[in-house]
């Protein structure tokens, strides 16, 4: 399944994940990866903790980092779609 605008997506039961500081730390159980997160990915990470359309989150980056939503789409989109391909996010429709 890919990840749309108008998916909900969530984090994963398949993964584990901790914050030093401001940045996020994942592994993936299942590909036993892990995954550094600068401080916006966790901020987003943080974001995804209850299940949220995808058009929201970026909605609310938006607003949050005073961001045209294009843009924020542009570079959100391929980061959940490489979560997705990870198993750290679950999609729903």
């Amino acid at each position: 399944m890919n990840v749309t605008v108008n998916s909900k997506v969530c984090c994963s039961k398949d993964q584990l994940s901790t914050e030093i500081d401001d940045r996020g730390v994942l592994m993936s159980v299942s590909k036993g990866k892990y995954y550094d997160l600068d401080s916006v990915a966790t901020d987003i990470w943080r974001r995804m903790a209850e299940p949220v359309l995808v058009a929201q989150l970026c909605k609310s980056l938006s607003q949050e980092y005073n961001a045209d939503i294009a843009a924020i789409e542009r570079d959100v989109m391929p980061w959940l779609e490489q979560l997705h391909a990870e198993n750290l996010i679950m999609v729903m429709e």
